[in-house]
């Protein structure tokens, strides 16, 4: 989970599979979620876009999905 700019990150397509990292430790925390990356010794804070992706990160998901997710949940465009 190292931040990562624009350009150096990787160009996925559609079908492409994700799933949350099992190497880091959530817990939610009053409509957050806090990450911890124990090897690394650092921790991100989620808002609630970010809890909800993290959540349907949990098993693997296409990209394709995951978007359509996104924009059912929080009724945006896929732009």
């Amino acid at each position: 989970m190292n931040p990562m700019s624009n350009r150096d990150a990787p160009d996925l397509e559609s079908p492409t599979r994700l799933v949350a990292s099992d190497q880091v430790l959530a817990s939610p925390l009053g409509g957050e979620v806090v990450l911890l990356q124990p090897d690394a010794g650092t921790y991100y804070s989620l808002n609630e876009v970010g809890a909800f992706l993290w959540d349907q990160l949990q098993k693997p998901i296409s990209l394709d999905a995951l978007c359509r997710a996104v924009v059912g949940e929080f009724e945006v465009d896929v732009a």
